[in-house]
């Protein structure tokens, strides 16, 4: 059972060695990211006609950018690491315990005296503080594992080579240890020139690809102790996982430092090491690799302290660069601890820090980037974005950068710098997105136009790259399977543009709208364009959520229109008056266009309703407002089933919104007669004798008539 256990916690460390790796190679962090950014361009196109009259009036294309988010550091890898370092401590305790043969007693009351004093010397500090101090702490025991393990493991792979490289014959074993050993000596000497002397290779084996297959080997190394494996793999690889994880290039750039500088120590004193040993049962041909830690005259622990110390000297010999990247890991893990508890200026100081012992550490620039763009900082952000490029190019610093530019109106330095990153990063979407809006804000529109066809050509199945390709050419483009509400706004606004109308053209569904501004544009232009044919969306309720006023005014709009083309057009004239007059700013004086051609849309004649019943006069009303013949038709039904109010207001209304119209003041003063309302119909008559004499004339004996009705019923 406990063999079991030590396999399969060696097994889970090897996983963890390659999910090192496949962090270093594949997933790494992103410290600094774009996000994609919607606007609404408004244009002008025809919404409706209706006989001789045409609406002309606000449409919407969405345009699609990309602009920087604030990334903040992830806390899992810290919490996995604290966790899987605690495991380590422990198991090295055991293995202490185990060599010193102490008691348990002695062992416990040594620890509990040991976090006493610490706790006795630091009794101010604050939760953020205590943590910090245990992160370091545990971090500080991880490099020293990370040092350990790399020393150790250092003969692993020469270990490897000469066991390989044993032949039947000796001279076959001697031709085989030279390809195999030349070929491992030469990668790491020319991943050492590459890393760390600036050699320009094009190829070579990164160091950390050594370090984790040496550490492999380390930990199915059967004749090293289970228990000192065990511990300081998990602090050794916990440590590594973090730093890989979090994006923490300094400290894994020290690690593939010391990685090299022992591993071709050792590949110089290893061949030394067997034959100072084992020269005469080499030259046998036995198999010498099975006894290799039995050395007679200089043991193999010797041969590590040697790569110790050599290494060390190694590392001060060129001013101690491993050492300062490895302060600077230090020291970005704790700004990373500090703005996971919102101490940001903490966090700031401990990145400045780390950038003081390795000033192009990719990790503190884009942190410190961040930290600048959420307070608004775009100097110092721009400053942090150049540094980085010098050593850590990626396409979003370019995009930021440029960006930053264009807030602060240096628009042909944003385009310098997206050019720059479009050399480095070609048929990047984000760059060539960025370049074709700068085109655009430079009113360089053919070179816009180039780029957007561009992109939308390295990104056929891109919704943004094809939308953006829309909203340039305002043209339809055929054969574009991708549902996107850009796409969707895009493709109806062109319609509305042209004039290009089809059936076939989808519209929403069940849309529940957010944040999101396409989501608002794809419900603008979609109202408009299929008018009454459109569900019944719940406007009001939008705009009880406060959508109408913080996210996308043009609701209000949208409300009215909604009334308006679902037979309830009065109710539309209504809201859409209200909101005209009560804007102080004349932002939307565009919409009284729209309340004119309403107005006289609503006048011109429609063809015969048939009025049979209550039910169908109240939607005559509703429907047909200002048509006098259906209004009149519709009253007398109200009236014959003591509906006299409704008909009142509806008579009202009419007369209200058609002054110039003598009939609909005839209909109103008749109307106000039959509820008593003498004086209004007084003056509804008036305004009818100055409109049209004739027809006050021909009508004014039924006036009279109703009239002294109306007096005997207010006499009784």
């Amino acid at each position: 059972m406990q063999q079991k256990i030590q396999t399969i916690v060696l097994s889970l460390l090897s996983f963890l060695c390659l999910a090192c790796l496949v962090f270093f190679f594949w997933l790494k962090p992103e410290l600094i990211q774009v996000k994609e950014l919607s606007e609404l361009i408004p244009d002008q196109g025809i919404v409706d006609q209706n006989q001789a009259l045409e609406l002309k009036t606000t449409i919407l294309f969405v345009r699609q950018s990309f602009d920087l988010a604030i990334n903040m550091p992830t806390v899992w890898p810290l919490l996995i690491s604290c966790i899987l370092s605690v495991v380590g401590l422990i198991i090295l305790v055991l293995y202490f315990k185990e060599i010193t043969k102490i008691s348990w007693a002695f062992l416990l009351a040594g620890l509990v005296l040991g976090i006493g004093i610490i706790s006795l010397n630091s009794p101010k500090i604050n939760s953020l503080e205590s943590f910090q101090l245990l992160a370091e702490l545990i971090n500080l025991l991880g490099i020293l594992a990370i040092l350990a393990i790399t020393v150790l493991s250092s003969a692993a792979i020469p270990q490897l080579i000469f066991q390989l490289g044993h032949s039947q014959s000796y001279s076959q074993s001697q031709k085989n240890w030279l390809i195999l050993g030349g070929f491992y000596l030469v990668n790491i000497l020319l991943s050492y020139g590459k890393t760390h002397l600036y050699w320009d290779l094009s190829i070579s084996i990164p160091p950390l690809l050594f370090g984790i297959a040496a550490w492999v080997l380390f930990i199915w190394n059967n004749k090293i102790n289970t228990l000192l494996r065990m511990g300081l793999a998990t602090l050794a690889i916990t440590t590594l996982f973090t730093w890989a994880s979090l994006g923490n290039d300094a400290g894994i750039a020290a690690s593939q430092h010391w990685i090299l500088i022992c591993q071709i120590i050792m590949a110089f004193l290893f061949p030394l090491f067997l034959l100072s040993n084992f020269q005469s049962p080499i030259q046998q041909n036995l198999p010498v690799h099975k006894i290799t830690h039995k050395a007679p005259r200089v043991p193999i622990n010797l041969i590590y302290i040697g790569v110790c110390i050599l290494g060390l000297a190694w590392v001060f010999a060129r001013n101690g660069s491993a050492l300062h990247q490895t302060k600077a890991a230090i020291a970005n893990q704790s700004g990373d601890i500090a703005w996971l508890f919102q101490d940001k200026k903490q966090a700031e100081f401990d990145y400045h820090k780390a950038m003081g012992h390795s000033k192009l550490n990719g990790q503190s620039s884009f942190r410190l980037a961040n930290l600048a763009i959420e307070s608004n900082d775009f100097e110092a952000a721009a400053y942090y974005l150049s540094t980085s490029q010098l050593k850590h190019p990626t396409y979003a610093s370019f995009v930021g950068l440029a960006n930053i530019f264009q807030k602060e109106n240096q628009i042909f330095q944003a385009l310098f710098t997206l050019q720059k990153g479009n050399q480095l990063f070609p048929n990047n979407l984000q760059i060539l997105t960025q370049l074709a809006h700068t085109y655009e804000s430079l009113n360089l529109i053919d070179s816009a136009q180039y780029f957007y066809q561009k992109v939308a050509l390295a990104f056929p199945k891109n919704a943004l790259a094809q939308a953006n390709l829309l909203y340039s050419k305002k043209k339809a483009l055929l054969d574009l399977p991708i549902v996107d509400p850009s796409i969707q706004t895009n493709n109806l606004a062109i319609s509305l543009k042209n004039g290009t109308f089809s059936t076939n053209t989808p519209s929403i569904e069940n849309l529940e709208p957010t944040g999101d501004l396409r989501d608002w544009a794809n419900i603008y232009n979609s109202m408009l364009y299929f008018k009454g044919k459109l569900g019944i969306l719940p406007t009001q309720r939008w705009i009880a959520k406060g959508y109408g006023n913080t996210i996308f005014p043009e609701l209000q709009l949208l409300d009215a229109w909604q009334d308006y083309y679902h037979n309830k057009p009065l109710r539309a004239l209504e809201k859409l008056s209200l909101l005209v007059d009560s804007d102080a700013t004349g932002k939307l004086d565009a919409y009284k266009n729209i309340l004119e051609f309403w107005h006289k849309s609503m006048r011109m004649p429609h063809g015969q309703i048939q009025i049979k019943d209550l039910k169908s006069a109240l939607n005559a009303i509703e429907a047909y407002p200002f048509q006098a013949d259906i209004l009149q038709e519709a009253i007398l039904i109200l009236n014959a089933n003591k509906y006299e109010k409704q008909a009142y207001e509806a008579s009202l209304q009419a007369a209200r919104w058609n002054e110039d119209d003598a009939i609909f003041q005839w209909i109103y003063a008749l109307q106000a007669l039959k509820i008593g309302e003498i004086d209004y119909a007084k003056e509804a008559m008036n305004h009818a004798l100055s409109q049209d004499p004739k027809l006050f004339m021909a009508r004014k004996p039924i006036f009279d008539r109703e009239l002294q009705q109306a007096i005997g019923r207010q006499k009784f």
